[in-house]
């Protein structure tokens, strides 16, 4: 019974991030289309207990059920309009698409996912946000049917973890309905899905062998690992940051006006894990106003697409701490008192941003959170400034991305207090690491070497250098590097 709901709830994750991604018009090779779908269907079950809530409708099995149904129906309209009158067709995933020379990375992947997937199935939460925040209120949710359950009788003085927003307590109340006791299966769904995705798009840029090398540089982040199967906000908020990143950056290259948009929603979902994440978000902003400004862009046009990025991530903020929080649950924050009320005072602001550089990302903590990983980057990045001599085009907007959380996350530790240096700001760094890899990934020294590694595979080794810095795909005419 258990496996049967793990199915069926798969497949709604899938079918309602699917039916997202088709809202969007969002083109993607199957294996990137499944997994974004996944991570997206995942976020969005999330908000059902919260709008039920809202609405004081009481929380059941058939409740559930049945708005998850809707939901899903709802996202897929569009695509089973289109549908109407044509054979039904499902993408499939070719394996003769994959090389040899990727086996060995996908069994090493293959045996770290099943770790993380077991771990998040069968060990329980044990970590301090949880068990005084969306676990315990979860657990009496299933009892009581309500979010507003006896919970908030008890003294909560002494945390704020209930009051945080209600991402995890959802898929909590989701999957301890359906017959999942620990109910965190959840976070490895996340987690999976992301690496998955970050592979393909690794693999559009670098040949496999060098691809399989950074996603494997990636995976064995200690820190970062370990929430990919421990139940917290921060893996997903930095998976939907990232994302959101990405796809601000397709925009910048195509001109789709859907794939920015898409890219609000994805902020809005990272915001929806970590409210603080708005800030970062309208830190990126001015990468989209100079975009617009060298490509000639309407100013109405431009004016839109920020109102999008900053408004739904701003809606949900409002929703959660202005309505919910206010009236559903009243009395119990104060946001005046989360707040630095020193803001004049900028030593707090430069002690923790030089904290964090001499504690977390080059001190004494650097390998046991982020082990070899910020070594490469640095040797990798210094390599080729010195053989280049430049930086691409295409990673300056990683650059100004990489810079925002760089400077960003000491700033959101000056602006609340309640963040500390070894807890919040740690986890917080995760968001630095896969536009750091991305940044490995747009780099001349690693392009030249995937081309040289695609031109030995296919014969050509004797190419003249005037394709070199060019990658081909396996199989394909050689052409300009590609995402």
């Amino acid at each position: 019974m258990t496996l049967l709901a793990l199915f069926a709830l798969i497949a709604a994750h899938y079918f309602a991030g699917s039916g997202l991604l088709h809202l969007f018009s969002i083109e993607l090779k199957p294996v990137k289309h499944f997994s974004l779908s996944i991570i997206c269907g995942v976020v969005l079950l999330s908000f059902i207990p919260f709008l039920l809530q809202l609405a004081f409708i009481p929380l059941s099995p058939g409740t559930l059920a049945a708005a998850i149904v809707l939901l899903c129906l709802l996202l897929n309209i569009r695509k089973l309009r289109q549908l109407r009158g044509k054979p039904f067709r499902i993408s499939s995933f070719k394996l003769s698409s994959v090389k040899v020379y990727e086996i060995p990375f996908i069994i090493i992947l293959a045996f770290i996912f099943f770790s993380a997937a077991w771990r998040s199935f069968y060990y329980p939460s044990n970590a301090r946000d949880m068990l005084s925040g969306p676990e315990v209120l979860a657990h009496y949710a299933v009892k009581e049917h309500t979010i507003i359950n006896s919970v908030f009788s008890v003294n909560l003085e002494s945390t704020n973890n209930h009051l945080k927003p209600p991402f995890i307590l959802g898929l909590q109340i989701i999957y301890k309905f359906f017959g999942f006791a620990v109910g965190s299966v959840w976070v490895s769904l996340i987690s999976i899905s992301f690496y998955i995705f970050l592979y393909q798009i690794l693999k559009d840029r670098l040949h496999a062998v060098l691809a399989g090398t950074l996603i494997l540089l990636f995976v064995a982040l200690p820190e970062v690992y370990a929430y990919a199967y421990m139940m917290l906000f921060d893996y997903g908020n930095m998976a939907l940051f990232f994302l959101g990143i990405y796809f601000m950056l397709q925009y910048f290259r195509s001109g789709k006006q859907n794939e920015i948009y898409f890219a609000a929603v994805l902020f809005g979902f990272s915001t929806f894990i970590r409210l603080e994440t708005l800030v970062l978000i309208g830190m990126l902003l001015p990468m989209l106003w100079l975009y617009a400004y060298r490509n000639k862009v309407p100013f109405k046009r431009t004016f839109w697409q920020s109102a999008s990025i900053v408004g739904i991530s701003l809606l949900i903020y409002i929703s959660w701490m202005n309505v919910f929080l206010k009236f559903y649950i009243p009395g119990l924050l104060e946001l005046g008192s989360q707040v630095n009320p020193h803001l004049a005072d900028l030593n707090p602001l430069f002690k923790r941003f030089s904290d964090m550089n001499s504690e977390l990302l080059f001190g004494r903590l650097e390998e046991p959170l982020w082990a070899y990983f910020i070594k490469v980057f640095l040797i990798i990045i210094v390599l080729d400034l010195i053989i280049t001599r430049k930086v691409s085009k295409e990673s300056r907007s990683w650059w100004y991305a990489l810079a925002v959380v760089y400077f960003g996350i000491p700033f959101l530790g000056y602006l609340l207090p309640l963040m500390d240096l070894t807890n919040t700001t740690k986890r917080a760094l995760f968001k630095l690491m896969p536009v750091a890899l991305m940044l490995m990934a747009h780099t001349g020294i690693l392009t030249r070497l995937s081309a040289w590694l695609t031109r030995w595979e296919l014969g050509e080794s004797g190419a003249d250098n005037n394709n070199a810095g060019k990658y081909v795909k396996p199989g394909g005419k050689l052409k300009a590097a590609k995402r």
